[in-house]
Protein backbone atom coordinates (compact mmCIF):
# COMPACT_ATOMS: atom_id res chain seq x y z
CA UNK A 1 0.00 0.00 0.00
CA UNK A 2 1.23 3.52 -1.12
CA UNK A 3 -0.57 6.96 0.09
CA UNK A 4 0.06 10.43 -1.02
CA UNK A 5 -1.55 13.74 0.26
CA UNK A 6 -2.43 17.15 -0.47
CA UNK A 7 -2.15 18.52 2.53
CA UNK A 8 -2.23 22.67 3.53
CA UNK A 9 1.45 23.18 3.60
CA UNK A 10 1.55 21.76 -0.34
CA UNK A 11 -1.32 23.85 -1.48
CA UNK A 12 0.62 27.04 0.51
CA UNK A 13 2.38 28.24 -2.89
CA UNK A 14 -0.97 27.92 -5.01
CA UNK A 15 -3.24 29.60 -2.04
CA UNK A 16 -3.43 32.96 -4.27
CA UNK A 17 -4.92 31.53 -7.42
CA UNK A 18 -6.79 29.31 -5.57
CA UNK A 19 -8.49 32.16 -3.61
CA UNK A 20 -8.80 34.58 -6.64
CA UNK A 21 -10.51 31.64 -8.86
CA UNK A 22 -12.92 31.32 -6.18
CA UNK A 23 -13.74 34.91 -6.35
CA UNK A 24 -14.16 35.20 -10.11
CA UNK A 25 -15.41 32.01 -11.02
CA UNK A 26 -16.76 30.66 -8.80
CA UNK A 27 -15.47 27.44 -8.06
CA UNK A 28 -15.12 26.84 -4.05
CA UNK A 29 -11.42 26.47 -2.93
CA UNK A 30 -12.22 22.94 -1.50
CA UNK A 31 -13.18 21.71 -4.90
CA UNK A 32 -9.94 23.38 -6.65
CA UNK A 33 -7.94 21.15 -4.24
CA UNK A 34 -9.84 18.28 -5.30
CA UNK A 35 -9.28 18.90 -8.77
CA UNK A 36 -5.69 18.78 -7.95
CA UNK A 37 -6.25 15.62 -6.72
CA UNK A 38 -7.98 14.15 -9.26
CA UNK A 39 -4.82 15.30 -11.46
CA UNK A 40 -2.48 13.82 -9.00
CA UNK A 41 -4.27 10.07 -9.34
CA UNK A 42 -3.07 10.72 -12.93
CA UNK A 43 0.15 12.09 -12.80
CA UNK A 44 0.99 9.15 -9.91
CA UNK A 45 -0.72 6.55 -12.71
CA UNK A 46 0.89 8.41 -15.47
CA UNK A 47 4.87 8.19 -13.80
CA UNK A 48 4.27 4.28 -12.47
CA UNK A 49 6.10 2.22 -15.13
CA UNK A 50 5.80 1.85 -17.98
CA UNK A 51 5.63 5.20 -18.33
CA UNK A 52 2.50 6.44 -19.68
CA UNK A 53 -1.21 5.75 -20.37
CA UNK A 54 -1.98 5.54 -23.47
CA UNK A 55 -3.43 1.99 -25.41
CA UNK A 56 -0.17 1.84 -27.25
CA UNK A 57 2.03 2.00 -23.98
CA UNK A 58 -0.41 -0.72 -23.31
CA UNK A 59 0.61 -2.98 -26.23
CA UNK A 60 4.04 -2.20 -26.38
CA UNK A 61 4.13 -3.54 -22.93
CA UNK A 62 2.22 -6.60 -23.27
CA UNK A 63 5.17 -7.36 -25.94
CA UNK A 64 7.50 -6.71 -23.35
CA UNK A 65 6.17 -8.85 -20.83
CA UNK A 66 6.08 -11.85 -23.42
CA UNK A 67 9.44 -11.37 -24.41
CA UNK A 68 10.78 -11.23 -20.57
CA UNK A 69 9.00 -14.48 -20.18
CA UNK A 70 10.54 -16.18 -23.08
CA UNK A 71 13.82 -14.77 -22.35
CA UNK A 72 13.77 -16.29 -18.51
CA UNK A 73 12.35 -19.76 -19.39
CA UNK A 74 14.95 -19.96 -22.47
CA UNK A 75 17.47 -19.50 -19.73
CA UNK A 76 16.47 -21.63 -17.27
CA UNK A 77 16.66 -24.68 -19.94
CA UNK A 78 20.08 -23.70 -21.06
CA UNK A 79 21.23 -23.00 -17.33
CA UNK A 80 19.30 -26.19 -15.79
CA UNK A 81 17.59 -23.99 -13.01
CA UNK A 82 15.11 -25.83 -12.11
CA UNK A 83 10.81 -24.78 -11.84
CA UNK A 84 7.81 -24.18 -13.57
CA UNK A 85 7.80 -21.22 -15.82
CA UNK A 86 6.46 -19.27 -13.32
CA UNK A 87 9.24 -19.95 -10.88
CA UNK A 88 11.95 -19.53 -13.38
CA UNK A 89 10.79 -16.40 -14.37
CA UNK A 90 10.75 -14.63 -10.69
CA UNK A 91 14.23 -16.06 -10.30
CA UNK A 92 15.65 -14.49 -13.19
CA UNK A 93 14.03 -11.23 -12.45
CA UNK A 94 16.06 -7.97 -11.00
CA UNK A 95 15.61 -5.55 -8.47
CA UNK A 96 13.01 -3.72 -11.13
CA UNK A 97 10.98 -6.66 -11.45
CA UNK A 98 12.78 -7.04 -15.15
CA UNK A 99 14.33 -9.86 -17.09
CA UNK A 100 17.74 -8.51 -17.71
CA UNK A 101 18.61 -8.75 -21.47
CA UNK A 102 22.02 -10.16 -21.31
CA UNK A 103 21.43 -13.19 -19.53
CA UNK A 104 22.24 -16.39 -21.95
CA UNK A 105 19.63 -17.77 -23.48
CA UNK A 106 21.27 -19.96 -26.58
CA UNK A 107 22.87 -23.48 -26.12
CA UNK A 108 22.10 -26.54 -25.12
CA UNK A 109 19.39 -27.73 -22.75
CA UNK A 110 20.61 -29.02 -19.42
CA UNK A 111 17.14 -29.79 -18.00
CA UNK A 112 13.84 -31.21 -19.39
CA UNK A 113 12.37 -28.19 -21.52
CA UNK A 114 10.02 -25.85 -19.84
CA UNK A 115 6.74 -27.05 -21.24
CA UNK A 116 5.16 -24.48 -24.02
CA UNK A 117 1.62 -24.38 -22.42
CA UNK A 118 2.91 -23.25 -19.02
CA UNK A 119 4.87 -20.20 -20.69
CA UNK A 120 1.90 -19.70 -22.26
CA UNK A 121 -0.65 -19.24 -19.38
CA UNK A 122 2.15 -17.38 -17.33
CA UNK A 123 2.29 -14.78 -20.27
CA UNK A 124 -1.89 -14.51 -20.58
CA UNK A 125 -1.63 -14.31 -16.28
CA UNK A 126 1.16 -11.39 -16.44
CA UNK A 127 -0.31 -9.59 -19.84
CA UNK A 128 -4.04 -9.77 -18.01
CA UNK A 129 -2.48 -8.07 -14.90
CA UNK A 130 -0.67 -5.39 -16.74
CA UNK A 131 -2.06 -2.20 -15.32
CA UNK A 132 -3.50 -2.70 -11.81
CA UNK A 133 -1.33 -0.69 -10.40
CA UNK A 134 -2.30 2.39 -12.93
CA UNK A 135 -5.93 1.71 -12.54
CA UNK A 136 -5.68 1.88 -8.91
CA UNK A 137 -4.72 5.03 -9.09
CA UNK A 138 -6.96 5.93 -11.44
CA UNK A 139 -9.85 4.69 -9.22
CA UNK A 140 -8.68 6.69 -6.17
CA UNK A 141 -9.36 9.35 -8.39
CA UNK A 142 -12.51 8.53 -9.83
CA UNK A 143 -13.91 8.15 -5.77
CA UNK A 144 -13.09 12.14 -5.64
CA UNK A 145 -16.84 12.80 -7.24
CA UNK A 146 -18.21 14.88 -9.81
CA UNK A 147 -15.74 15.97 -13.13
CA UNK A 148 -14.45 11.76 -12.90
CA UNK A 149 -13.93 12.73 -16.77
CA UNK A 150 -11.28 14.85 -15.35
CA UNK A 151 -8.77 11.75 -14.59
CA UNK A 152 -9.90 9.53 -17.21
CA UNK A 153 -9.22 12.21 -19.71
CA UNK A 154 -12.35 13.06 -21.77
CA UNK A 155 -10.23 16.07 -23.89
CA UNK A 156 -6.76 14.70 -22.68
CA UNK A 157 -5.03 11.21 -24.69
CA UNK A 158 -7.79 8.61 -23.78
CA UNK A 159 -6.54 5.70 -20.79
CA UNK A 160 -6.38 2.51 -22.45
CA UNK A 161 -8.45 -0.45 -21.88
CA UNK A 162 -5.57 -2.21 -20.06
CA UNK A 163 -5.59 0.22 -17.49
CA UNK A 164 -9.63 1.14 -17.60
CA UNK A 165 -10.30 -2.61 -16.81
CA UNK A 166 -8.68 -2.46 -13.33
CA UNK A 167 -10.20 0.78 -11.52
CA UNK A 168 -10.65 -0.63 -8.38
CA UNK A 169 -7.88 -1.34 -5.24
CA UNK A 170 -7.97 2.82 -4.82
CA UNK A 171 -8.96 4.74 -2.64
CA UNK A 172 -9.46 8.64 -1.57
CA UNK A 173 -10.19 10.26 1.47
CA UNK A 174 -11.09 14.56 1.52
CA UNK A 175 -10.83 16.00 5.35
CA UNK A 176 -11.07 19.89 6.43
CA UNK A 177 -12.76 22.54 4.84
CA UNK A 178 -11.95 25.53 2.22
CA UNK A 179 -8.60 26.59 1.66
CA UNK A 180 -7.70 23.79 4.35
CA UNK A 181 -9.18 21.09 2.32
CA UNK A 182 -6.83 17.88 2.53
CA UNK A 183 -6.66 15.52 -0.17
CA UNK A 184 -5.09 11.83 0.71
CA UNK A 185 -5.31 8.99 -2.17
CA UNK A 186 -4.03 5.74 -1.55
CA UNK A 187 -2.93 2.81 -3.82
CA UNK A 188 -3.70 -0.81 -2.22
CA UNK A 189 -1.62 -3.20 -4.31
CA UNK A 190 0.69 -5.06 -2.61
CA UNK A 191 3.44 -4.41 -5.45
CA UNK A 192 3.00 -0.80 -5.72
CA UNK A 193 6.05 -0.04 -3.49
CA UNK A 194 7.99 -2.13 -5.76
CA UNK A 195 7.07 0.56 -8.90
CA UNK A 196 7.08 3.73 -7.29
CA UNK A 197 8.97 5.36 -4.87
CA UNK A 198 8.41 8.42 -2.74
CA UNK A 199 10.36 10.50 -4.93
CA UNK A 200 7.74 9.74 -8.05
CA UNK A 201 4.80 10.42 -6.07
CA UNK A 202 6.19 13.69 -5.14
CA UNK A 203 6.96 14.20 -8.98
CA UNK A 204 3.31 13.43 -9.49
CA UNK A 205 1.84 15.82 -6.72
CA UNK A 206 4.10 18.65 -8.36
CA UNK A 207 3.04 17.97 -11.82
CA UNK A 208 -0.91 17.91 -10.41
CA UNK A 209 -0.05 21.54 -9.34
CA UNK A 210 1.10 22.87 -12.05
CA UNK A 211 -1.22 21.34 -14.59
CA UNK A 212 -4.24 22.54 -12.41
CA UNK A 213 -2.40 25.95 -11.99
CA UNK A 214 -1.99 26.42 -15.62
CA UNK A 215 -5.70 25.90 -16.40
CA UNK A 216 -6.98 27.95 -13.75
CA UNK A 217 -4.60 31.02 -14.53
CA UNK A 218 -5.90 30.39 -18.43
CA UNK A 219 -9.38 30.89 -17.38
CA UNK A 220 -9.05 33.69 -15.10
CA UNK A 221 -6.83 35.56 -17.98
CA UNK A 222 -9.64 34.85 -20.78
CA UNK A 223 -12.62 36.19 -18.12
Amino acid sequence: MIRFSLDPASVRETKRIIREYEQKVGQSAADSVIDIGREGARQAAQKCPPFGLSENIGNRFKKSIAKQVQRAVSHANVTGKQGDAARVHAGARDRKGQVPKGIRTEGQFKREPVQIRDKERLIDQKQAAAGIVKGAWIHAGTLLGRKAESVIGRKRVPIGQWIMRHLKRGKATVSKMGINTEVTLTNTVAWVRNLQSDSMLNSAVNAAFRARKKEMQKRLENL
